[in-house]
């Protein structure tokens, strides 16, 4: 059996690392611009978040295609549209990103998980709860 194709996560990871910070910074220029100058940059603060958010979700698209690289066989929780979609609905944005995420990480583990896993036994990680 050949072995999986794993294709480069790191640099999504230091943009998507970047676009936060960005994303940081306009929100506390947004807020002090509010503060002292009642002008609200609301437009233009998209103009930083919606690249952010793609750049995300690219990102989570390629780090869970890695995880089935690594662990064929084991089906994921939530299904690839809720990817996008667990982000955008209402009431479901509050927990299947989180589901998605703690999938990636369990079945992304070196030596990956035998086929037919259940992922709901499997331990989950304390750094995705906290960031829950």
């Amino acid at each position: 059996m050949p072995p999986p194709l794993l294709r480069p996560i790191r640099p999504l990871a230091v943009l998507v690392v970047a676009m936060i910070v960005l994303v940081v910074a306009a929100s506390t220029a947004m807020s002090i611009a509010h503060l002292l100058h009642g002008e609200s940059w609301r437009l233009r603060y998209q103009l930083v978040l919606v690249p952010s958010g793609f750049a995300y979700v690219c990102w989570l698209v390629r780090a869970r295609a890695n995880a089935y690289a690594i662990s064929p066989g084991v089906v994921h929780t939530y299904a690839a549209p809720f990817m996008v979609l667990g982000w955008i609905l209402p009431v479901i944005n509050l927990f299947v990103p989180k589901g998605i995420v703690d999938d990636i990480r369990a079945t992304s583990r070196p030596g990956g998980q035998p086929p037919g896993t259940d992922l709901f036994r499997v331990r989950r990680s304390r750094l995705v709860w906290a960031w829950c």
